[in-house]
C-alpha cells in the first residue's frame, strides 16, 4: 500500500482497516496526488514515524519538491511542516506527536486545507489501525485552525 506508521508509544489496534485510493480528495480545498490512505475508523492519539511511499505516475501534475503528508481529520486537512522527502525513492517521511486522522495523503505546500474529502473509490485494501495530530502548522510555521 506504500504507507507505514511505526509507534512510539504503545499502541493496541482494533477493528481498523485501511483503503487505498486513486481518486483525489475535495480538489476545491486540497492540491494532492494521486493516492489517498483512508481508515474505516478515526486513528486516535498516534504519535511516531509515517512513511508514505509514491510513484511519479501519482504525482497529480504535481511539484514532487513542494509535497508535505496531511492528514484528514473531519472537517480539516492539516500538513505536517515537519514532512522530509526523498525524490530518489519516492518516500514523504515525518515524526508527529498525538495525531487523529482518517486519511492520508501528499499534498503541495501553500494550498488551502480545509473541508471534506469527495467520496473515493477502494482499489486495495489492509489491516491495521491506532491515533491524533498535535503537528498543525504549514510549511512557513503558520498555524491552521482545526
Amino acid at each position: 500500500m506504500g504507507v507505514s506508521y511505526t509507534p512510539s508509544t504503545n499502541t493496541t489496534l482494533s477493528d481498523l482497516s485501511f483503503t487505498k485510493t486513486t481518486a483525489t480528495a475535495n480538489t476545491a480545498q486540497i492540491s494532492n496526488v494521486f493516492k489517498v490512505i483512508s481508515l474505516s475508523n478515526p486513528w486516535s492519539n498516534f504519535s511516531g514515524a509515517l512513511r508514505f511511499t509514491y510513484q511519479n505516475s501519482e504525482l497529480n501534475g504535481l511539484n514532487e519538491a513542494d509535497l508535505l503528508l496531511t492528514t484528514f481529520n473531519s472537517p480539516n486537512w492539516t500538513a505536517i511542516s515537519a514532512t522530509t522527502l526523498n525524490t530518489v525513492t519516492n518516500e514523504a517521511n515525518a515524526t508527529v506527536t498525538a495525531l487523529d486522522f482518517t486519511q492520508l495523503s501528499l499534498q503541495i505546500s501553500g494550498t488551502l486545507i480545509s473541508s471534506s474529502p469527495l467520496p473515493t473509490t477502494p482499489s486495495d485494501s489492509g489491516g491495521g489501525g491506532g491515533g491524533g495530530v498535535t503537528v498543525n502548522t504549514d510549511r512557513d510555521g503558520r498555524r491552521n485552525p482545526q
